[in-house]
């Protein structure tokens, strides 16, 4: 009789355990996936922003020789314009010297750029898709603080690795080892910003904490 009933009771306090995990589940998936909560919305927004960033790079790197030429020629003249003394009364041979002069820093800051971008979009991403652990199934307050540096690095840095390569199919254009050195910086850029932020952020609510009105 006595082993019947801790059989019952242990039996039903497997099940409401396993109804409460369920139910704690249930509740994390409609609060994360669910596109009517704002967290749910937030996560989608970020993680689509991420990709389109990622499509919109891989586009940049599928362009030719001549129009990649055309498009960094364009960013340099607009410099020169309006950033170079005299450039107005140099000489046509001499503004071309003044454009090749610039054009390797300014395609590698476009490089940088572009990879920081990626980096704080993907820490923002990373971010806001993680939870605190499974038991409580929330997230913490601070997104820029809680993911970790590293696996948001190494993605950065493969797919700065593909991108070198797939521009190795693209007529014209080669692949650099250094390049990915300088995209992967843009990277770890970007997350250092996005971290900087949060932190920012977080000291200030410490420093001035909400406080409910008396009633």
């Amino acid at each position: 009789m006595i082993l019947c009933l801790l059989y019952e009771e242990r039996h039903a306090l497997a099940c409401r355990t396993k109804i409460e995990g369920r139910c704690d589940m249930d509740r994390w998936m409609k609060k994360n996936y669910d596109f009517k909560s704002r967290r749910g919305i937030l996560r989608w927004f970020l993680t689509c922003l991420t990709l389109f960033w990622m499509v919109f790079i891989f586009m940049m790197s599928s362009a030719g020789k001549d129009e990649s030429n055309s498009q960094s020629g364009a960013v340099c003249e607009f410099i020169c314009e309006h950033f170079v003394e005299g450039y107005e009364e140099m000489a046509p041979e001499e503004q071309i010297q003044m454009q090749q002069k610039i054009s390797f820093p300014v395609r590698k800051c476009a490089h940088l750029s572009e990879y920081a971008v990626l980096g704080a979009l993907m820490t923002l991403t990373a971010a806001s898709w993680r939870r605190e652990d499974e038991e409580t199934m929330r997230t913490r307050e601070t997104p820029g603080g809680t993911v970790r540096i590293l696996p948001v690095l190494a993605a950065g840095f493969l797919y700065a690795v593909s991108d070198e390569i797939h521009q190795t199919f693209v007529p014209g254009r080669s692949g650099e080892p250094r390049d990915v050195l300088i995209d992967t910086s843009g990277v770890l850029i970007g997350i250092c910003l996005v971290r900087f932020h949060f932190s920012l952020r977080e000291r200030r609510k410490r420093k001035h904490p909400r406080t409910l009105p008396e009633v």
